[in-house]
């Protein structure tokens, strides 16, 4: 747990800046405050997120500030040889938005069946790397046939984006999330800035709660958008101490009340599951007592004790738009 949440706090504004170590230490102290007794009853992996969304609300004007030298200082491409076996790697630094876009491109555009496993193009990595080529240079490369899919993976492509009512109107700077990473309110608020007609990013709408609102469409949600919500919302699986990330292809949406015997298909009744633990609550007698829209659930087990599980946090908390007492000067006259 300590190596866990030292990660995540070495990420907050203030870190090895010995001019806010004051600053620093206060933010850590509040922040430990909450995720200690947290950390109790949650995995190490649950800790850590849950430190990573109060890093992101910690000073979102000192992380606007970092985000502005490492923009000047850190993005950019780079292309260095590996050895000499004729490959090189390619390291592109940009922002989180941009790297999840393309990120879901190219994995869409080499799952994609027009890709024939041919001139050597046999594992997922193979096929990324000609998918990559494809859609930057519009080459299939190693790939036999390439032509039609390509138009299709950029459609395919997707952004999530969680970010509050507030935030999305501009009378507030709680943040949100891209894909499965915390950001803050500036960040959002410029990746929807950038929004074109053939955009790739998907908008859901919370309240300052985390709980979704609105997924971008008029009409009740579909089943292709529940499974969406579903995911975002929980994360991973909901079983207890199970770190399974939901977008994984054994994860399945489950009624926690068996459809057959009265269970609705809603956001109050469904939740991931992995498919071990789907097993387990189906046939090796674990059972769910309650399930709730925000995720929360309470577990059975055979020998009936009771485990509560808490779903992750979806955005980060409002941040303190307190400022920060100044440090003291370290070095005061002698008199």
């Amino acid at each position: 747990h300590v190596r866990a949440i030292g990660r995540e706090l070495r990420r907050a504004p203030g870190y090895g800046d010995a001019s806010r170590a004051l600053a620093y230490a206060k933010g850590c102290a509040r922040a430990l405050a909450v995720v200690v007794p947290f950390a109790k009853a949650h995995s190490p992996g649950q800790s850590a997120r849950k430190m990573a969304l109060l890093v992101v609300a910690s000073d979102p004007k000192a992380a606007r500030e970092r985000r502005r030298e490492v923009a000047e200082s850190d993005h950019n491409v780079f292309l260095t040889p590996t050895d000499d076996s004729g490959t090189c790697q390619l390291t592109a630094v940009m922002p989180t938005g941009h790297g999840h876009a393309l990120m879901d491109a190219v994995n869409a555009l080499a799952a994609s069946p027009h890709f024939e496993a041919s001139d050597a193009c046999v594992t997922k990595g193979q096929r990324r790397v000609a998918a990559l080529a494809t859609l930057v240079l519009g080459d299939p490369g190693s790939v036999a046939q390439v032509t039609g899919p390509v138009a299709e993976a950029k459609a395919a492509a997707h952004v999530n984006v969680l970010v509050p009512l507030a935030t999305l109107l501009g009378t507030g700077e709680q943040g949100g999330r891209i894909n499965q990473v915390p950001v803050t309110a500036d960040v959002l608020r410029d990746l929807i800035a950038e929004c074109g007609p053939g955009s790739t990013i998907r908008r859901l709408v919370t309240d300052e709660r985390g709980v979704i609102l609105d997924a971008g469409r008029a009409h009740y949600l579909a089943s292709d958008v529940q499974k969406l919500v579903i995911r975002l919302r929980d994360g991973y699986c909901r079983a207890v101490g199970c770190d399974a990330p939901a977008w994984r292809p054994d994860i399945e949406i489950d009624h926690a009340t068996d459809w057959r015997t009265g269970g609705t298909t809603d956001r109050v009744n469904l939740g991931p599951l992995c498919k071990r633990h789907h097993q387990l609550k189906t046939h090796g007698g674990w059972f769910l007592e309650w399930s709730s829209p925000t995720g929360d659930c309470t577990w059975r087990s055979p020998l009936g004790r009771i485990y509560e599980h808490t779903a992750p946090d979806l955005v980060p908390p409002p941040p303190d738009l307190e400022p920060p007492p100044p440090d003291p000067d370290p070095d005061p006259p002698p008199f």
